[in-house]
C-alpha cells in the first residue's frame, strides 16, 4: 500500500522509501522543501512583533544617549557656540529645548520609526519574494543524512532496512 506523507511516497510493508521522483532512498534520510510564497499578512505580523521589540530597544538606546549627553553640558557648550555666531539674546537656546521630556519625545518618535519601518520592510520584502517566487520559480531546500558518510559522526547508530543496529563509519546500510 502506497501512502503520500509530506511530498514523499511511503510504501508499507517494502522498507523503502521512495522520493516523489520515484527514487529510493537507500541509507539516506531525504527531506525536500520547496518554497513557493509566503503569506504577506503572516510576515507582517511576524515583522511587526520585531519591530516592537526593536523599537523599544531603540527608545531606550536614544534615551540613554540623550541623557548622557545631556549629563556632560553638551547642550550648555552648544549654546555658547550658537550665541557667538548670532547676536546675543536673540535666539532660543538649545538647552531649554534639549530638556529631558524633549528626549523622552525624540526616544518615542526614534521607537516609533523602528516599528513602522521593520514592519513596512518586512511587508516589501514579503511581496517582492512572492513576485521573484511567481516569476522565476519557488526556492528549493534538500537535505540528506546518511550515517556512513564521511560527515557522520562515529558514535551515531540507526537501523539499517533489515532493522539490525548499524553504526556510523560501518559500511553502506
Amino acid at each position: 500500500m502506497m501512502k503520500r506523507v509530506w511530498g514523499f511516497v511511503m510504501r508499507s510493508g517494502s522498507g523503502g522509501v521512495l522520493d516523489r521522483y520515484g527514487l529510493r532512498a537507500a541509507g539516506l534520510l531525504q527531506v525536500r522543501v520547496r518554497w513557493a510564497s509566503v503569506n504577506v499578512w503572516s510576515v507582517v505580523k511576524v515583522s511587526a512583533v520585531m519591530g516592537i521589540g526593536f523599537g523599544v530597544l531603540a527608545a531606550v538606546f536614544t534615551l540613554v544617549v540623550w541623557s548622557v549627553v545631556a549629563g556632560t553640558g553638551f547642550f550648555v557648550e552648544l549654546d555658547r557656540v550658537v550665541d557667538g555666531f548670532g547676536q546675543a539674546g536673540t535666539g532660543g537656546s538649545v538647552s531649554v529645548w534639549a530638556d529631558a521630556n524633549h528626549g523622552v519625545g525624540v526616544a518615542g518618535v526614534v521607537g516609533l520609526v523602528t516599528v513602522l519601518g521593520w514592519t513596512l520592510s518586512g511587508m516589501v520584502w514579503a511581496v517582492v519574494y512572492n513576485v521573484g517566487a511567481a516569476c522565476g520559480g519557488s526556492i528549493l531546500i534538500g537535505f540528506s543524512t546518511d550515517s556512513t558518510s564521511p560527515g557522520a559522526a562515529p558514535g551515531q547508530t540507526r537501523l539499517g532496512e533489515d532493522g539490525v543496529q548499524r553504526s556510523g563509519r560501518s559500511g553502506r546500510v
